[in-house]
């Protein structure tokens, strides 16, 4: 057993990327380190070290493999610790699959490089956690989390709740920055002095056990660092013993236990806002890996032996590695290019991926009569969907590419379902030489959950497109008539909605017709002036919020397949389009805010949606495998006058900390409610601002600083960095109603950032006489009307012709889930690693 005294440190290096320099220097930096460690370990047996990645152990092993060895030994004898992470990401942004990777292979390359399998977690810096993370870390058999930012000072031993009710053994250390300042040897005495006092008061507040990271970014441990240690026992201060995690909490038990429920709200929320060049590109490979997989997968159950999905492991280590959680440090414009560079790769592999499969299964389809040309419509979400489509298809002669000898006029084409039903469509692009090619925009219905569906165009006179659905009243039709009058709104109305836009002010309010009632008061653009902050935590605003100066308000779509509202001018002398799209069969409105960044400027770029209600209004929003209820956390849960951290007993406060307690990263969506009926937001971005009845996402900020780095000019003047880099931004929305009772999903949001992919096919061939038209893809779980979700679908990792479903329940309630019968099949339950249960 230890002391109550006792303080046990475990060295390691806080292995950045993209932060002390390019990939390749940290990575290099890292070789240096991991050789430094083990001279150490060498000759010392009482030292300890700890290897907080894999990429960084992998990268060493495949420049030094004759360490192999070495490491191995010391691994088994277990002075040399290894975290189960492939790289240091971010818990909030990620989807809940790529957490669940990024701890799959960072297990897999422990156990494959050194023979080991680690079951403690350490997020070193990480600034705050989701919280269904005790749930996925129990799942991989993690006995502790250890902690790093947002939870009060000596939570230390604590159980931290998941949403499920999961429960896990969590600790929080003092933060080794803290620790750093602590007990550096600064040359200055009094600076020693007072560092060793605040020290012993940290030490002293406590009566129990206590261990600590001792390092700092790309720290490299020294002889002299170990002298120090040395020297600082033999003064009879309070005793630093070396320990690993693992050899720490075996022999210690835990004491003054807290009790953690739910999220640990980021102390850093404003990332992606301040990178929108950068972090939304994850969400883009997200969805393009899950839709390669997917159809990967469907491959194996259609009987097809090859494999075209064989890179994309490769995609996902790039995409990890991408999402390290630094940018902007002293790599420049460089290391965030490949940070880019990762990101944008790991998606262009699954895209290639994909897309070759989806032309493979398309080009099987068959059409309801002969002539017709079909589009292919893939639906890779478990649930079935109709939406608002653009896709294109060309149209072929039998002989001569020229369907005719003339050239097809548009009129004479139509678009068809699989049962020959004619279809409205808008024509977007005909294009014309050797044959014709035709884009279309039109409603796409029932696309199966997991499947596809086929429309065709044939060479067949269309029927006149309806009436558009809707009345547009245009403000300007007064001006005609009463030219002495205040400007005022126009306004649209449909079936689902009326809306309104001042034409002054760009505000659009709307009211909801199927519950007869203002959703909207107000949806507008912002600009939140700052003082110029940085885009780790300081956001020092100037209390001045900038409105939108309106140079057009138009309607340039207006027909039966939907009506376009377009909103030009500028924000903080910012140019900016936006585009509300409200379709014509489903009560779904579109919102696309296009900014055109060209100056330094100090402001958040807001889209605000205030919800008309006399009740507070609840706000919920996505987090991976689940939901939260604003504002609870785990310091709302513990003390309600404490919404969120960074709270004033969080333990790390940097420079010109702004608080961020009203603050919030939602993955896919945010919904308001009230006891009549509520409204789902999907989103493409996750930073989001609370303020009683009203949701404001933070689309864009310019920073004029960072915490990273700084350009020291040829005479010793400093300039600071600066972002995002100009450019044209945009941020995307769907607004959809529910009813009061109904199910929190979020699935507008979903949809959103996993389109339905089109494939067009230059091959006609009739289906069989008695036979159904279409392409038949084997079947999989339908979640259209249960809570529960297939999340994901793949080809398991150790049995290529197996697939895995990856399934939670997403409102927090009691559901089942149908499980169809595929031939050849039987059903297994699997845990989180793919490791058989029992059966289904």
């Amino acid at each position: 057993m230890t002391s109550n005294r006792d303080i046990s440190i475990i060295p390691f290096s806080h292995l950045d990327l993209f932060w002390a320099g390019t990939r390749e220097e940290c990575l290099s930096r890292g070789c240096h380190i991991i050789r430094q460690a083990l001279s150490l370990l060498d000759a010392h047996d009482d030292f300890r070290f700890m290897i907080e990645s894999t990429n960084f152990l992998e990268h060493h092993l495949s420049c030094f493999p004759e360490d192999r060895e070495r490491l191995r030994h010391y691994v088994q004898t277990g002075r040399l610790e290894l975290v189960p992470l492939r790289s240091i990401i971010y818990s909030h942004l990620p989807c809940g699959e790529t957490t669940i990777r990024n701890i799959l292979y960072g297990l897999d390359e422990c156990e494959r490089l050194l023979g080991v399998r680690p079951d403690i977690l350490s997020m070193s810096d990480i600034p705050g956690a989701t919280p269904q993370l005790p749930q996925l870390a129990a799942q991989f058999g993690m006995r502790v989390l250890v902690l790093s930012r947002g939870c009060p000072v000596h939570t230390d031993f604590a159980r931290w709740h998941g949403l499920d009710g999961t429960v896990v053994d969590a600790y929080y250390p003092l933060h080794y920055a803290r620790l750093s300042g602590m007990l550096t040897p600064f040359p200055d005495a009094a600076q020693r002095e007072a560092g060793r006092k605040r020290f012993a008061e940290y030490c002293d507040a406590v009566d129990y056990p206590q261990i600590m990271h001792w390092g700092m970014d790309l720290y490299a441990p020294t002889e002299e660092i170990y002298q120090f240690i040395k020297s600082w026992n033999a003064e009879g201060r309070r005793p630093l013993r070396y320990a690993t995690f693992k050899e720490f909490f075996a022999k210690t038990t835990p004491v003054a236990v807290k009790e953690l429920y739910g999220e640990i709200p980021s102390e850093w929320p404003n990332i992606e806002s301040s990178w929108p060049d950068l972090w939304p590109q994850d969400i883009e490979a997200e969805a393009m890996l899950h839709d390669a997989e997917w159809l990967s997968a469907i491959n194996v159950l259609m009987g097809r032996a090859d494999r075209l999905d064989l890179g994309l492991r490769q995609a996902w280590d790039w995409l990890l590695d991408g999402m390290d959680h630094n940018q902007n440090g002293i790599g420049g414009e460089v290391a965030d290019e490949d940070k880019l560079r990762l990101k944008t790769s790991a998606r262009d592999v699954a895209r290639q991926c994909f897309e070759a499969l989806s032309r493979r299964f398309a080009a099987r389809t068959t059409a309801p009569r002969p002539k017709a040309f079909p589009i292919v419509i893939f639906n890779s979400l478990s649930w079935r969907r109709s939406e608002l489509v653009r896709a294109r298809t060309a149209m072929y002669g039998d002989s001569f590419a020229a369907f005719r000898a003339t050239n097809t006029p548009h009129r004479v084409v139509r678009l068809i379902d699989d049962e020959g039903r004619e279809v409205p469509y808008r024509l977007v692009r005909h294009l014309n030489m050797v044959a014709d090619t035709y884009e279309v925009e039109f409603f796409a219905r029932d696309i199966p959950a997991l499947g596809a569906r086929a429309y065709y165009l044939e060479a067949v006179e269309r029927a006149p497109l309806p009436a558009p659905a809707g009345l547009i009243r245009d403000d300007r039709d007064l001006d005609r008539r009463h030219g002495n009058r205040a400007v005022g709104h126009d306004e649209f109305e449909n079936d689902f909605f009326k809306l309104s836009v001042d034409r002054i002010t760009g505000d659009v309010a709307i009211h909801d017709k199927i519950h007869d009632r203002s959703l909207l008061s107000q949806a507008a653009l912002q600009g939140v002036e700052e003082r110029r902050g940085n885009y780790i935590s300081s956001m020092p605003l100037s209390g001045r919020v900038m409105p939108t100066i309106v140079d057009g308000v138009e309607w340039p779509v207006h027909d039966a397949i939907s009506t376009v509202l377009e909103i030009s001018g500028r924000i903080y002398n910012q140019r900016f389009t936006q585009r509300w799209t409200l379709w014509a069969e489903r009560p779904l409105i579109e919102l696309e805010n296009r900014l055109e960044w060209r100056e330094h400027r100090y402001v958040r770029i807001e889209q605000s949606f205030s919800l008309s209600s006399a009740e507070d209004v609840q706000w919920r929003y996505g987090v991976p495998f689940g939901r939260v209820r604003y504002p609870e956390s785990i310091y709302y849960r513990t003390n309600p006058a404490e919404t969120a951290a960074p709270s004033p007993t969080s333990q790390f406060k940097a420079m010109d900390v702004t608080d961020v307690s009203n603050i919030r990263l939602a993955r896919e969506w945010v919904d308001g409610g009230d006891s009549l009926s509520g409204l789902s937001i999907g989103a493409d971005h996750r930073m989001w601002v609370f303020n009683g009845n009203t949701a404001s996402c933070c689309m864009l900020r310019g920073i004029g600083c960072t915490s990273g780095g700084v350009q020291i000019n040829e005479d010793d003047s400093k300039t600071s960095v600066q972002r995002p880099p100009f450019g044209d931004y945009v941020f995307r929305f769907r607004l959809e109603p529910r009813d009061a009772n109904a199910s929190v999903l979020g699935r507008c949001g979903h949809e959103l950032n996993a389109p339905l992919r089109c494939v067009g096919v230059g091959l006609s061939q009739p289906a069989p006489a008695g036979e159904a038209a279409g392409l038949s893809l084997p079947v999989l779980p339908d979640c259209s009307d249960t809570t529960v979700v297939v999340s994901w679908v793949k080809l398991a990792e150790e049995k290529p012709d197996t697939v895995v479903l990856r399934c939670h329940e997403s409102a927090g309630v009691a559901a089942s889930l149908h499980l169809p019968a595929p031939a050849g099949y039987a059903w297994r339950l699997a845990d989180i690693e793919e490791r058989p249960l029992a059966a289904a």
